[in-house]
């Protein structure tokens, strides 16, 4: 897999992809404590919701 070419906002979301050594189990529920789970590669797309909200959140801050 080639990360450079990822096309983060494709999705419109934040995601993640789990990274195995070896077989990838059925049940996704134990995938993040199985043995083979080597780690995850994290992708995170900011939304204008989220900005709108720290700019509130910031603005009612500074008025402290």
């Amino acid at each position: 897999w080639d990360w450079n070419n990822l096309e983060k906002y494709e999705l419109g979301c934040s995601f993640s992809v789990p990274l195995f050594l070896g077989e990838v189990p059925e049940d996704s529920k134990i995938w993040l404590c199985c043995d083979t789970f080597a780690g995850a590669r994290h992708v995170y797309v900011r939304s204008l919701q989220l900005n709108h909200a720290i700019a509130r959140h910031s603005r009612a801050a500074s008025a402290l």
